[in-house]
């Protein structure tokens, strides 16, 4: 008769960085478990690795960014998409924890029934943010295209809100093992096509697209803010992480700081995030002095300008 499962403990699973391999780890780390193999080039325990060199993107974002001609490990934000890739692999690792150990150790252990529900409830949500960094970064991708490769066929664009973006991630029953690392190529992006958007007429106000107009008012008005040193509320942690952070434009949500290719990418993107009633903040850093760009609140509703702050101070943009 087959001896039942015993259960297993969430203290006894642990989810860690190996800074060395630059990966992301699954260590069994009870005391119940005989392992009999092992993962090659790691400790007794590891049950899982997930190299963040390795991650493939979501194939919906390869296919945009092969279509437009851009070298996806080029864009800023391209890391921070492998890292949610990662995330979304270890989560749905940690729920088939059990039949990844059973391959490694034993005896035999479970998932209690509320646990289990409660970690494939964390993978989904894993999977619903990686979906909705592939979309933002699909936009970016869109955004960056010059000419269309010669050598692929025409095929339609690809649609912003697809439903299942990320759902590639759902199966996490492989052990990624690192193969030689690819490099990163940094943060060198190189020359910036315009926003399409940026390029759209509109009025005084920003309306569902942004203008040229008001991308150049927000430059100017970051730029007297940041001359006349004015005073900044950021969001809780946002100036300490900006310390460690290459000069950008970036979007902070929640736990999220987010790096963009461009003012205008940042401006559009801030609002689309704000539309899902996030509030958004808008940071442009220059490496010494932060400024809030932007608040957006729910519904995408502009409830900060640095204009403003700029008026109620006395401080006028350079025109």
């Amino acid at each position: 008769m087959a001896r039942r499962p015993q259960p297993l403990s969430r203290t006894h699973v642990r989810l860690r960085t190996d800074k060395p391999t630059n990966s992301v780890l699954l260590e069994y780390v009870g005391s119940r478990l005989k392992f009999h193999t092992y993962v090659y080039g790691f400790l007794d325990g590891t049950f899982f690795v997930a190299n963040l060199d390795e991650v493939p993107y979501p194939p919906s974002l390869q296919e945009a960014a092969d279509q437009a001609c851009v070298d996806l490990d080029r864009l800023p934000g391209a890391r921070v998409v492998r890292e949610a890739a990662a995330a979304a692999l270890a989560a749905g690792a940690m729920a088939d924890a059990p039949e990844l150990l059973s391959d490694l150790a034993s005896p035999r252990v479970m998932w209690q029934p509320w646990d289990l529900r409660d970690l494939q409830r964390k993978h989904m949500i894993a999977v619903a943010k990686l979906g909705e960094l592939t979309r933002m970064m699909e936009s970016e991708v869109r955004a960056r295209s010059g000419q269309r490769c010669p050598d692929l066929p025409e095929v339609p664009s690809m649609s912003p809100i697809s439903p299942m973006a990320g759902s590639e991630y759902l199966p996490a029953r492989t052990v990624y093992l690192p193969r030689g690392s690819t490099g990163m190529t940094g943060l060198d992006v190189g020359p910036v096509p315009p926003c399409p958007s940026c390029e759209e007429p509109a009025g005084e106000d920003e309306g569902a697209t942004l203008s040229s107009a008001v991308v150049e008012r927000a430059k100017a008005a970051v730029k007297a803010a940041r001359e006349a040193e004015l005073p900044q509320r950021l969001p809780q942690g946002v100036r300490r992480r900006l310390r460690k952070m290459p000069a950008g434009v970036y979007l902070s949500y929640g736990e999220a700081l987010d790096i963009r290719g461009d003012f205008c990418a940042a401006l559009t993107d801030g609002r689309v995030l704000g539309r899902k009633d996030r509030d958004v903040t808008v940071v442009d850093w220059d490496g010494e002095w932060p400024v809030a760009v932007r608040r957006y609140g729910q519904g995408g509703r502009t409830i900060y300008k640095v204009e403003d702050a700029l008026r109620r101070a006395g401080v006028a943009a350079a025109a």
